[in-house]
């Protein structure tokens, strides 16, 4: 399995120290400060800034006990425990986010201690033979937090990695992640969503390595063991909604996870109402119902480059 850079291209890099307490964060269930009412996330607590118009509520009403809502510095999660992967992300890009001079740190894939230990992934459960081409994807980019050393070793949490074919992340997706921030520098603050889909309700695959108790029968003998499964599901598409306050236009896309050597991001363009059909999430659901309606329908145009570089 080949080892997995930013999307941007690494001049120097740095280590966090102990004292930076990256990791520091509360367990779940959720912080006081976040509300929930029948599954949906009602107040996000410290993360609201990141969706001030609420966060993707599902279609219908649900009270699903897998799924659990992860606040850290600048991304907040819908984290299913079920298929290990999160079902959305929301994020703010900012110009002053993403224009910094800081350094990256080093690639630092590891469990999100805001999760139960039970639920939790480890990168190790990529590195099996049964993953395939299957690799790590950064569901949002290390890019997207060049500004601070403790938001990019966030984006290493393993609730903001899922498994994605090595050729769709090394070309359209991280295509599109650069687009969005090109998109940022001319346009100002972007709210983005990312998302899987599993369309017709089946993965692809399942990958990863994860013991278990069992019972183990030999003969006419039983014991209590341990088995190992592939437990994170691959997602059959990924998505992302991207919001521009400033020109009160959104634009959106759905990629098949398959592998790509030839980028035409542009053929992936959709409406936000087509993506919200087929995940089954309303996004900003506190926008005016009018003006919801025009952003749900109406694509957006800004200019999409399939060749595109960063410093």
């Amino acid at each position: 399995m080949k080892k997995i850079l930013p999307l941007i291209m690494i001049s120097s890099m740095f280590s966090l120290s102990a004292c930076d307490n990256v990791d520091n964060v509360k367990k779940v269930p959720a912080p006081s400060s976040v509300i929930f009412n029948n599954g949906k996330v009602v107040d996000g607590g410290d993360c609201a800034k990141l969706s001030p118009w609420g966060f993707p509520q599902p279609s219908s009403g649900e009270t699903s006990t897998v799924k659990q809502f992860i606040c850290h510095d600048d991304f907040a999660a819908m984290y299913n425990s079920s298929s290990g992967v999160s079902e959305w992300i929301v994020e703010k890009i900012t110009p002053e986010k993403i224009n910094s001079d800081y350094p990256y740190i080093e690639e630092n894939f590891r469990p999100d201690p805001a999760l139960h230990d039970d639920d939790e992934i480890s990168p190790s459960e990529y590195d099996f033979g049964n993953t395939k081409n299957w690799q790590k994807g950064m569901m949002t980019g290390v890019g997207d937090y060049k500004y601070a050393r403790k938001s990019q070793s966030q984006s290493y949490y393993m609730t903001n990695v899922a498994p994605m074919n090595e050729y769709l992340y090394d070309n359209v997706y991280g295509v599109l992640n650069k687009n969005i921030r090109n998109w940022a520098r001319s346009y100002g603050d972007l709210y983005v969503i990312t998302g899987a889909i599993y369309y017709g309700g089946k993965p692809l695959d399942y990958v990863g390595n994860h013991s278990a108790a069992a019972l183990v029968v030999s003969g006419n003998n039983a014991r209590i063991g341990e088995t190992s499964k592939a437990r994170i599901a691959v997602p059959t598409h990924y998505f992302k909604v991207i919001f521009s306050p400033k020109l009160k236009q959104a634009m959106a896309f759905i990629i098949p996870n398959q592998p790509f050597t030839v980028n035409a991001l542009g053929s992936y363009k959709t409406s936000v109402k087509n993506i919200e059909l087929i995940s089954g999430y309303n996004f900003f659901p506190q926008f005016p119902q009018s003006f919801a309606n025009t952003i749900d329908n109406e694509i957006a145009n800004w200019p999409i480059y399939d060749n595109i570089s960063e410093n």
